[in-house]
Order: structure tokens, then C-alpha cells, then sequence
């Protein structure tokens, strides 16, 4: 019965030493298991930081292309135009495709370049025409520059944009013809809070 003992206390120490083994197995697998999940977590962060800043510069090139390919349209449009009312229609289908549902009107300055005429309305429906009655009033004929105005009741915004309804966006690009600038192409639509 004393052997049966030490075979069975040594039977129960080797036992209890192998769990311990194993125990110690299993917490060093689940300590490298992890590390390895942490690594693969940064790794694939980090990928996803590289994909969204592909994807990011991808559709911004993607923009510029397209912008450019419109300009090149544009321009070759205008090229083909040869009359008034050609220019005019292509200007009306060009702003048409950018702004389908603002107002967007073109103004050209008289023979006199005293007071403005709306050539025509190009696009959009509704109230958006410009309320300078000169050239010489419109910021973006005087000073041949493109203007933009987050919102019309801010002081450093187009006097004509002043209104005491709702507050207005608008652009305002300036019209060259023959290298005078002539006229200004006038969007204008509702601020957004």
C-alpha cells in the first residue's frame, strides 16, 4: 500500500505538473495570440489609412479630370459658336450640366458699358438675377476677379446681394470679351445654415 501511495502521489504530482505545463502553454499561446491580433490590427488600420487616402486623392483627381475635360468642351463648344445666339446657347447647356436647379444669369454691359442687359436667363428657375445696374457697380467687373459670398447680409459682400429676406449665396464671374471684361455671369441661390 506504501508503493500504491507513491505511485499515486507521484501520478497526482506529474499530472499536476503536466496542467501546470499545459497552463503555462496556454497562457503563453494566448499572450502571443495577443500580440499577433494587435500587430494585425495596426497593420490593417494602417491599410485602411492607405486606402481611404488613395480613394481620397483618386476622386480628386478624378474632379480635376473632369473639370478640365469640361473647360476643354467648353471651349471647343464656344469655338463652333458663330453667332450670338450659338454663344448663348452653349453657355445656357454648359451651365445647365454645373447647376441644374440655381438661377444663373448672364449679364453684358451696353455698347456704352453704361448699364447692364440680361442676355438670358441660363439656368435654373426662379429669382437669381443680379441687381447692380452698371458695370462699373458690379465688383466682379471692376476689378476683373471671380467672387464668391457665403452669405449676402455680411459686410464685405456685394452691396446687391444686401436683402432683408433670406440670406443669399452667390458667384459671380467675370465676362471677358476680346480682353475687356464685358459682363459677369451671376449664380445665385439661398444660403444653407
Amino acid at each position: 500500500t506504501v508503493s500504491e501511495e507513491r505511485v499515486t502521489t507521484t501520478g497526482d504530482s506529474i499530472s499536476s505538473g503536466i496542467d501546470a505545463v499545459r497552463m503555462r502553454m496556454v497562457a503563453a499561446m494566448a499572450g502571443a495570440l495577443v500580440v499577433y491580433l494587435a500587430v494585425i490590427a495596426m497593420f490593417a488600420r494602417r491599410a485602411q489609412r492607405d486606402w481611404v487616402a488613395r480613394v481620397s486623392e483618386s476622386v480628386a483627381l478624378r474632379e480635376a479630370w473632369d473639370a478640365i475635360e469640361f473647360e476643354g468642351s467648353l471651349q471647343r463648344g464656344l469655338e463652333l459658336a458663330r453667332s450670338e445666339p450659338a454663344v448663348l446657347d452653349t453657355i445656357a447647356r454648359a451651365t445647365a450640366l454645373v447647376t441644374e436647379e440655381d438661377p444663373v444669369v448672364l449679364l453684358l454691359a451696353d455698347s456704352s458699358h453704361a448699364h447692364f442687359e440680361q442676355a438670358t436667363p441660363l439656368a435654373g428657375h426662379g429669382e437669381g438675377g443680379c441687381l447692380a445696374p452698371t458695370p462699373a457697380d458690379c465688383p466682379a467687373v471692376a476689378h476683373g476677379e471671380t467672387y464668391t459670398f457665403a452669405d449676402g447680409n455680411q459686410i464685405d459682400s456685394c452691396r446687391f446681394l444686401h436683402t432683408d429676406d433670406l440670406p443669399a449665396t452667390a458667384a459671380c464671374v467675370p465676362v471677358s470679351i476680346g480682353g475687356r471684361t464685358t459682363g459677369v455671369l451671376h449664380l445665385r441661390r439661398p444660403a444653407t445654415e
